[in-house]
């Protein structure tokens, strides 16, 4: 009897033990194998959010590359080394080439009138920099890459328009832009089916953050709805190629670019922290396209960034 008991208790203490052992594996998910892993899939789509902060942007660009600076690396990108028509994009290695040519004081004649522009007025090229990036003037490229490729110590018999081309595709040899080539300084369709430049997006964004790093003063006029420029003989009212200036926040600088073979092209940079600055670039996209893609981008690395 006595042992018939002392069996009883002892199978209600190992009960008891088994009881209290299934209640702690339990709290502890020990048994779990499908909770770890579950656990496993959320964690890596929290480390994955960036990505879909734009993923359902629905852009109408064939083209994107978004840069960080600071890190030197992308943060999202869509056939980002694609060649494409780069329209005026084009300018910002035309300012880029002038500005480490000539001093920027050096006066520049108008050689064709245009809407704002008159033959014969004379620009300091700092100022037509700013007013034909700002407005994407065509002529103001042109007078530009005339008094550039005269100057030229190293120019050869070809016009002055064909020594500065050159000097653009060399720098962009240099900086290490293997998407991109110029054939003219405006960026201007050449014909139906030939295109002023091409480049990639991710060509782009290096090249604007090359122009940001060592020549930031050619882009600070970008940043603005519009300016009043002058020249020797007027004063113009230069406004902003870019309809979304004031939709972005902490602009630092843009350029626009619109041909029929390139579509709607826009490159931008701003900041979204202190000293956070970011590079945009959208090809390939329609006239109204190319800015609200480009605010869609800046609103996601807003997004992501404020997490």
């Amino acid at each position: 009897m006595y042992s018939e008991e002392r069996n009883s208790l002892i199978a209600v203490v190992v009960l008891i033990f088994i009881g209290i052992f299934i209640l702690v594996a339990s709290m502890l998910r020990i048994f779990s194998p499908v909770d770890l892993q579950e656990s496993s899939v959320a964690k890596s789509l929290v480390e994955k959010q960036a990505t879909n902060d734009f993923a359902n942007l629905n852009l109408e660009a064939k083209a994107v590359y978004v840069f960080d600076v600071n890190t030197n690396s992308p943060i999202f990108s869509i056939n980002e080394n694609a060649q494409l028509p780069l329209a005026s994009l084009t300018k910002i290695m035309t300012a880029l080439v002038a500005i480490d040519m000539i001093p920027d004081f050096t006066l520049v004649p108008i050689r064709k009138s245009d809407i704002n522009l008159a033959k014969g007025e004379k620009w300091n090229l700092k100022d037509l920099i700013e007013y034909t990036l700002l407005v994407s003037s065509n002529d103001g490229a042109n007078a530009i890459a005339n008094v550039v490729g005269v100057l030229d110590p190293l120019s050869s018999s070809k016009t002055a328009e064909s020594n500065f081309v050159d000097r653009m595709n060399e720098k962009a040899g240099k900086i290490g832009l293997g998407q991109t080539y110029f054939l003219n300084e405006s960026g201007l369709d050449v014909n139906a089916k030939v295109s002023g430049a091409y480049g990639s997006a991710r060509d782009v964004a290096n090249l604007f953050t090359y122009a940001l790093k060592h020549h930031p003063e050619i882009i600070e006029a970008t940043k603005y709805e519009k300016l009043s420029l002058s020249s020797k003989e007027k004063d113009h009212n230069a406004v902003n190629t870019n309809k979304s200036i004031n939709n972005i926040p902490n602009i630092i600088g843009s350029k626009t670019g619109y041909t029929d073979l390139a579509g709607g092209n826009l490159v931008i940079s701003f900041d979204a922290g202190i000293e956070k600055p970011i590079v945009v670039v959208v090809l390939g996209s329609t006239d109204e396209g190319r800015f609200t893609d480009a605010e869609k981008l800046a609103q996601a690395v807003l997004k992501d960034m404020n997490k």
